[in-house]
């Protein structure tokens, strides 16, 4: 339909440790995207998304879905959001259940940081 791939994006869910469903979401046409929860302090630790990402050719990958669940303290938010995006081929980060986070001071102020020009990831 000509959208390019590095624009489109899937989006798989899972739970379990090592999940086996992630690789669903490799595929030619998108880039691959992932629901972060229980790793959403830092998504190296996710071994199904490492795997699916070790067999992936597309230019990024996308935390379509995450949500921190740690402390509520702006540093812990801050390593979260980092930890997230450090792997340079991450495009995209999307904070779910906006509703819980929007009148939590730390995660504001840590997102906040992260955006602000000048910052290393503010694009």
């Amino acid at each position: 339909m000509g959208v390019p791939r590095d624009k489109l994006f899937t989006h798989v869910a899972g739970w379990k440790d090592n999940e086996k469903l992630y690789p669903t979401a490799v595929n030619s046409q998108s880039c691959p995207g992932w629901s972060f929860y229980r790793h959403a302090a830092d998504p190296r630790g996710d071994l199904g998304v490492q795997q699916a990402l070790k067999i992936s050719d597309a230019p990024h990958w996308a935390a379509v879905e995450w949500l921190y669940q740690g402390p509520s303290e702006r540093n812990a938010w801050q390593r979260a959001l980092t930890s997230t995006l450090a792997d340079s081929r991450c495009r995209y980060l999307c904070i779910y259940n906006w509703s819980g986070v929007r009148d939590t001071r730390a995660a504001l102020e840590a997102i906040r940081e992260l955006t602000r020009p000048g910052s290393p990831r503010s694009r």
